[in-house]
């Protein structure tokens, strides 16, 4: 219900605000419904039971269109990100810093696509409390969070991470069966939990198919072919590297080129 109420003022908003400046590039509902959504997916609930939704905001559009909107209309992310600020306000979301809007573009989206991807920036400076905006407290978050991949230990500093072939992805797995945006790992209640986003190699946690799974220490996660393990309370000295041997999920397929 959040998101369509999100959806629903949004659309009013770029409506009243933006549908001019969009100069029929983009449509002001399929804006609202990427912004909506972003905002919603990437929100984290506090001790409190309040919700702290992202900062950051990154607008993927192509070429043609980023080029035409930037040139024309350069007040558009400062437009887009009033609004934000306006509908988390009336959806009672608390931010920790001013939002940043990101217009990026982006050679794979077609003519009229958008895309968003949003996250939360830790960097929460003196002016942002000079100015009011107050930090929400962060959830309990487990003690030293790391990803074991390809041999590197990955800490985990975020309440929400992103996996995929991306590059704007916070982690970024070179490979050709990673999706570009493979799979998520949002804090919820102070345990991570990693879904998938619909992605065509599948995710896995210790053998089986998941959509979505709360993570344990030492669960072997598999994003398609590539393994990694999940661990915490600095146990990683103790767990020997894994290798993809491991954990075998479906094979026969050819590589492909570039997985969506």
């Amino acid at each position: 219900m959040r998101l369509e109420q999100l959806e629903k003022h949004l659309v009013r908003l770029i409506e009243g605000n933006l549908a001019r400046l969009l100069a029929g590039r983009l449509h002001p509902h399929e804006v609202a419904a990427r912004l909506a959504r972003a905002l919603d997916e990437n929100a984290y609930r506090n001790a409190d039971g309040s919700l702290t939704a992202p900062d950051t905001f990154t607008v993927r559009l192509c070429s043609e269109d980023h080029a035409a909107l930037t040139a024309d209309q350069p007040a558009l992310a400062e437009l887009l990100r009033a609004d934000i600020l306006e509908i988390a306000h009336r959806a009672g979301l608390k931010m920790l810093k001013a939002p940043v809007i990101v217009l990026v573009a982006d050679p794979s989206l077609s003519a009229f696509q958008i895309d968003v991807n949003a996250y939360h920036d830790e960097d929460h400076s003196e002016t942002d409390i000079m100015q009011g905006v107050t930090p929400a407290p962060m959830p309990t978050a487990p003690r030293n969070p790391q990803l074991l991949l390809r041999g590197n230990y990955i800490p985990l500093t975020r309440p929400v991470i992103n996996l995929g072939r991306r590059a704007d992805n916070h982690i970024v797995i070179d490979d050709p069966y990673i999706s570009r945006n493979h799979a998520q790992m949002r804090l919820r209640f102070g345990r991570y939990v990693i879904y998938d986003l619909n992605s065509r190699g599948g995710t896995f946690v210790n053998n089986q198919r998941v959509t979505e799974c709360l993570l344990q220490p030492n669960d072997v996660i598999a994003l398609s072919r590539v393994v990694m393990v999940y661990l915490e309370d600095e146990s990683s000295t103790s767990i020997p590297p894994v290798t993809d041997t491991q954990i075998r999920p479906p094979t026969g397929r050819p590589a492909p080129e570039a997985w969506e």
